[in-house]
């Protein structure tokens, strides 16, 4: 049967360079070459070269076809490779995408043409290198870091999950692949928790608070530097103002746009993370999400769920998290509450009673975007703009 095989390949091979067979051969060759190799090496180059000839001229399907047949190949005429390697989308992909005779120097140039195509296929690969990990962090596109952060081939020491993070471009399912990935007594990648889904977040904080961390530095020592703080967040919840990121991040010491990211972060995880950190309390925790226009339908439910993520996270496991946010691997001595005079005053039309009563923020109005069956917690402000806006 190969013998027959291997005759009827060199049989049309033959025809075609006598010019006596079309392109409806490529199908056929490619079915033959797959089944039959190895070849004679002339024979072998030969069959390169037939095969560059009809490609050229074959109809769509016959070079999909031939594409993902000669993908599989155990072996291919290095020409034929490189051809099918440079070929147009969609013919291009399988090689790409499963042929394990690609170099590095044929890879490294498919993701550094910057053709997102070309680089999805490149992550795809089931015997991905970190070589190529580390160029597609550096090059790919969103949608290439996402199916390579879920490639079950692909796997990612701390310095590259954190490179990952630090795109911007993680999606859920990657980003809880990467979580997954991190061995039994290591610390999770910092990075990985703003793309991370609330389930996710749990079980970060879960992996954490596991591993020995060192005791957070007794830095808050003042309860008045603690209220002006929360009295920071509370502003910056009511009226997200520029004025109150720079006050919490120099009171804090907290980079402002990790502030400004927390203020953001739709989930409300990482603004409880933050406010655990400066170890404030529940009550203040409470008035701070009420207000918080980015946590969209936030339910007493949820606000329960944040308020208890809040009191069950250890003051280490909080400061290790914000140090880390902070790119620093441990946190630098807050100033004291004297020498904060002049911030705290930017801070003065923050109600304080709002802090230890939550109650208080909230006149009646309810938040828009709430889960239909379920309470929403109200949105302070929402009723007098309402009446404003009818005139």
């Amino acid at each position: 049967m190969f013998s027959a095989e291997l005759q009827r390949l060199s049989h049309i091979v033959n025809e075609i360079e006598s010019g006596r067979s079309d392109e409806g051969s490529l199908k056929i060759l490619a079915d033959l070459y797959a089944r039959v190799h190895p070849l004679a090496p002339t024979l072998e180059m030969r069959f390169g070269a037939v095969v560059m000839a009809l490609f050229a001229r074959a109809d769509e399907t016959s070079r999909l076809y031939a594409a993902e047949r000669l993908s599989e190949a155990a072996h291919l005429p290095a020409p034929l490779l490189r051809y099918l390697a440079d070929a147009p989308i969609p013919f291009a992909i399988p090689v790409l995408e499963k042929s394990a005779h690609l170099d590095a120097d044929q890879i490294a140039q498919a993701i550094s043409s910057f053709d997102g195509p070309r680089m999805q296929a490149i992550a795809r690969r089931n015997d991905i290198t970190g070589d190529t990990i580390d160029l597609l962090i550096a090059c790919g596109d969103r949608a290439s870091v996402n199916i390579l952060a879920r490639n079950p081939a692909a796997f990612f020491d701390h310095d590259q999950t954190e490179r990952l993070c630090a795109r911007g471009d993680l999606l859920v399912p990657g980003a809880q692949r990467l979580l997954d990935l991190t061995p039994r007594g290591s610390l999770p990648a910092p990075g990985l928790f703003r793309y991370l889904d609330s389930a996710g977040r749990r079980t970060f904080l879960a992996a954490l608070e596991e591993q020995p961390l060192k005791p957070a530095p007794a830095l808050l020592v003042s309860d008045e530097l603690r209220r002006h703080i929360a009295e920071g967040f509370v502003q910056l919840c009511r009226h997200g103002s520029d004025e109150a990121i720079a006050a919490i991040a120099r009171l804090a010491d907290i980079p402002r746009d990790i502030v400004q990211r927390g203020y953001e972060d739709a989930g409300g995880e990482m603004l409880a993370v933050l406010i655990r950190a400066c170890d404030i309390g529940e009550r203040a925790l409470g008035a701070v999400l009420v207000l918080n226009e980015h946590l969209i339908g936030l339910t007493t439910e949820r606000l329960r769920a944040l308020t208890s993520l809040h009191n069950g996270l250890s003051l280490a496991a909080a400061h290790w998290l914000t140090s880390a946010w902070s790119g620093r691997d441990a946190a630098v001595e807050m100033p004291e509450a004297a020498s904060v005079a002049t911030v705290v005053e930017k801070l003065s039309g923050v109600s304080r009673q709002a802090i230890h009563d939550p109650a208080v923020a909230r006149p009646g109005a309810e938040r828009r975007g709430g889960t239909q069956g379920q309470p929403r917690v109200a949105q302070p402000g929402r009723e007098r703009q309402g009446r404003k806006n009818a005139g």
